[in-house]
């Protein structure tokens, strides 16, 4: 008789179970049981958040999955036709950036590969490097129909995707509009919040001079911890609240510089408690002066292109922007101090770099019967594009199968 071990091994027996479970097509959907054709049973139909197609389990997922998992085993002992769709996320950047590396070790960069090619190798190492999650989740007994496992890129999902878009757009449903992004200079993309990476790092704060319109001896001092943006600022801000500025609401300062009248406004944005209480707006160049932009009507230039270099705005001179750096230092009397302070530093996973902030073209959602647009799919501090990726994942897989969604 073997001797009994000591302690519970899942390994010993459960791979068999599972198996057993597979072969009998347990957790197999049927779309022509679903009641919307005509069958017996009402679908009930989970779409499993896709993980990165190159990552490894994690508490995170296990916590998502498990909830999942009890809710599908529920819905399945109720005679609901059950369907759980497992599937990956194609983990753009990250990918992205491996296979980036492996090029690198040619000699070479993806534009030298060229697009096709470029995108032959990032599905050739999926392909081999991928997968490993999905048999994580096999090993701890999920039960998705892995017969009707999803990939983000797949031929029929970006189709399904942009028929959804458009879709939603023909009924009024969804709009095209300008919010600031996180935007990655080397890899000419955008971020997501959860895919950038904050750190702090010592900055400084600045304190830079703009002399009222038509009154040199009398200015309005800003603290800014990026000064290379005020070529695009288009405003200065106050706290309403603020005595200190009250009586310059609604007058006009002159940018440095650029040398052009930009307004005094009052908003509550700026905190009187921080730097000198007053703050210049640049809304194409940050999420908060975005915001500031739009409650005043304010343009948003753009002086930080997508390659991360200076560029003019306001139809100035070309050299000032090349030559902001050394006029900071040599404005005369307009910039009086320096502080350091700890700046959070934004970047993308992995690499080194800093994010820039840049406006940029998003898709937001609106309810019929409602005035105007309501909250966007993507904003910059808020839902984030991976959030709206998923929500595309599951009306995309519902335009696949309307019978099962």
């Amino acid at each position: 008789m073997p001797e009994l071990p000591d302690r519970y091994d899942p390994s010993i027996t459960e791979p068999a179970v599972y198996a057993q479970w597979l072969g009998a097509e347990c957790f197999a959907a049927d779309a022509t049981r679903s009641s919307r054709i005509g069958g017996d049973r009402v679908p009930f139909t989970i779409v499993m958040p896709p993980p990165n197609v190159t990552g490894i389990l994690h508490v995170g997922h296990g916590l998502t999955y498990t909830v999942q998992d009890v809710l599908i085993r529920w819905a399945r002992m109720r005679r609901t036709e059950a369907l759980w769709v497992p599937g990956t996320d194609h983990a753009g950047i990250a990918t992205q950036n491996v296979v980036e590396r492996l090029i690198a070790q040619e000699g070479k960069t993806r534009f030298d590969v060229g697009r096709s090619a470029f995108v032959s190798r990032t599905e050739a190492f999926v392909e081999e490097k991928g997968g490993v999650i999905l048999k994580q989740l096999r090993a701890i007994g999920a039960s998705a129909d892995w017969n009707r496992t999803a990939y983000t890129l797949s031929p029929e999902l970006s189709r399904a995707v942009r028929e959804s878009f458009v879709r939603l757009y023909e009924r009024g449903l969804i709009y095209k509009g300008h919010r600031v992004i996180h935007w990655c200079p080397r890899c000419l993309t955008s971020l997501s919040d959860e895919e950038a990476e904050f750190q702090d790092e010592p900055g400084a704060l600045y304190h830079i001079n703009y002399p009222l319109s038509g009154d040199a001896a009398r200015y309005l001092t800003i603290a800014t911890t990026r000064p290379e943006t005020m070529l695009a600022d288009v405003a200065v801000a106050v706290n309403p609240t603020d005595d200190r500025y009250r009586s310059l609401i609604g007058k006009t300062v002159r940018l440095p510089i650029v040398h052009i009248d930009i307004p005094v406004v009052a908003d509550e944005y700026a905190d009187p408690e921080f730097g000198t209480g007053v703050v210049k707006i640049t809304p194409a160049h940050d999420a908060n002066d975005f915001d500031v932009g739009q409650r005043h009507g304010l343009p948003a230039p753009i002086v930080i292109d997508e390659h991360g270099r200076m560029r003019e705005a306001h139809g100035s001179d070309p050299h000032s922007a090349r030559a902001l750096g050394g006029r900071l230092r040599l404005l005369d009397g307009e910039h009086p101090r320096l502080e350091h302070l700890t700046a959070a530093l934004v970047g993308p996973p992995h690499s080194g770099l800093v994010l820039r902030r840049l406006r940029s073209a998003a898709e937001y959602h609106s309810l019929p019967g409602r005035c105007g647009p309501l909250s966007p799919l993507r904003r910059a501090g808020a839902t984030g594009r991976g959030r709206a990726r998923h929500l595309v994942l599951v009306v995309a897989l519902a335009a696949v199968d309307a019978r099962l969604a």
